[in-house]
């Protein structure tokens, strides 16, 4: 199968940093904040399973981000180990997620969110 050049494939490690500046955002609004987690960590195992079905034919997915002088560039490219990692991760963050909203919750945890604010 071939490698397909494209930028999309930014987007997916592109998510968990957007979310993380939301959750940021939001740290007063425990409700929003949670949100914000869980729907990012769908987001991004949701673009992982965008791009499996090319990679599982043998396919792969590069982009060059940049080139400092020639034979050193910052280069992403997705191949079947990389998929394996992605998808493995961003599944596992939708289940922590998740766990991490009821074990704070559950337990009243002092430093869940700032006293006051809820």
């Amino acid at each position: 199968m071939e490698t397909i050049i494209t930028g999309k494939i930014i987007l997916t490690p592109m998510i968990p940093m957007i979310t993380a500046l939301l959750i940021i955002g939001s740290k007063n609004r425990p409700n929003l904040r949670e949100t914000f987690s869980v729907f990012g960590a769908v987001l991004t195992f949701l673009s992982v399973l965008h791009v499996l079905p090319h990679v599982l034919a043998k396919g792969s997915y590069e982009y060059t981000l940049f080139t400092l002088y020639p034979g050193v560039s910052v280069k992403f490219h997705l191949d079947g180990l990389g998929i394996l990692f992605a998808g493995t991760s961003s599944f596992l963050w939708i289940m922590a997620g998740f766990y991490c909203v009821g074990y704070m919750r559950g337990l009243d945890e002092h430093a869940h969110t700032p006293r006051g604010t809820i």
